[in-house]
């Protein structure tokens, strides 16, 4: 997908649902989410010491989680419908329950944030895993124009 200034923006909705890639028995997705420093230099505007957007993204994120788990019967209700649909990746109701422990169906708005911080916090302090699992995706394949 192409943003407004042609940036390239690539969403791989290939990795949802607990569907990890998996190479050789090994699994290459080792973090709840993608959330490199790389992504974090961005947000601050590539300063260093802009820890106020970063703060504000953060915030952003907690909101749409709460948002999200305040609609959790809404979306498990939707998945369970499209599961007839044929997607390699929703084929059984496990992958649906995956979707109800992200949502912390079952537990307070104060636990399931907890929970979503926690993810958060995993994420941006394993990110170094994603950028070795991109790092060997690269030498796997020949992106050489």
């Amino acid at each position: 997908m192409n943003g407004a200034r042609l940036a390239l923006f690539h969403i791989d909705f290939g990795h949802f649902l607990g569907n990890f890639k998996r190479k050789l028995g090994i699994n290459r997705e080792r973090v709840p989410f993608i959330l490199t420093y790389d992504f974090v230099h961005v947000i601050q505007q590539g300063r260093t010491n802009n820890s106020e957007k970063f703060e504000r993204f953060r915030e952003y994120c907690e909101r749409a989680y709460k948002i999200l788990c305040r609609n959790g019967t809404l979306f498990v209700n939707l998945f369970a419908m499209m599961k007839a649909a044929g997607l390699p990746e929703l084929t059984s109701f496990k992958d649906i329950q995956y979707l109800k422990d992200s949502l912390a169906l079952g537990k307070s708005e104060e636990e399931a944030l907890k929970n979503f911080k926690v993810k958060f916090n995993e994420a941006l302090r394993e990110s170094w895993k994603t950028k070795v699992n991109w790092m060997m995706h690269s030498l796997a394949k020949d992106n050489r124009p």
